[in-house]
């Protein structure tokens, strides 16, 4: 190796390095079970009960807000719910099977995503859920 490829060999490898450990940290936090992760503008959060009771207790949810539910799919391992609430914010939630007991849900607002009102929005279906 010559004078020049070591150094650039060193900074490509911590680069690697620094740039890997948000991922990591990411999947950490998705993966844990008391808590949530909120990236690219949308809430995640596994919940431990079937998609379909999760879907129901998301469509109680958003009644509860007064939005107005555009479509609406559930299939037994998947769900997807679109909705508008009065302030003409696009809601979109989405329902994955982990496990026969276990699913993801997956909470953006708008476009951009909206990280308070998407804390809002699992808190209703949370206590809609275990009511």
């Amino acid at each position: 190796m010559n004078s020049f490829s070591r150094p650039l060999l060193g900074i490509t490898l911590a680069l690697t390095v620094f740039t890997s450990q948000g991922c990591v940290l990411l999947a950490g936090a998705a993966v844990g079970g008391a808590g949530y992760a909120y990236a690219t503008g949308a809430l995640t959060k596994n919940l431990d009960q079937q998609t379909e009771y999760i879907y129901q207790a998301a469509i109680r949810a958003m009644e509860t807000m007064d939005a107005y539910v555009v479509s609406a799919e559930s299939f037994p391992a998947y769900a997807k719910i679109h909705a508008e609430d009065m302030a003409g914010r696009t809601i979109r939630i989405n329902i994955s099977a982990l496990t026969e007991r276990a699913s993801k849900v997956t909470i953006r607002v708008g476009n951009f995503g909206n990280e308070e009102y998407s804390e809002q929005i699992l808190n209703l279906i949370k206590d809609e859920l275990y009511r």
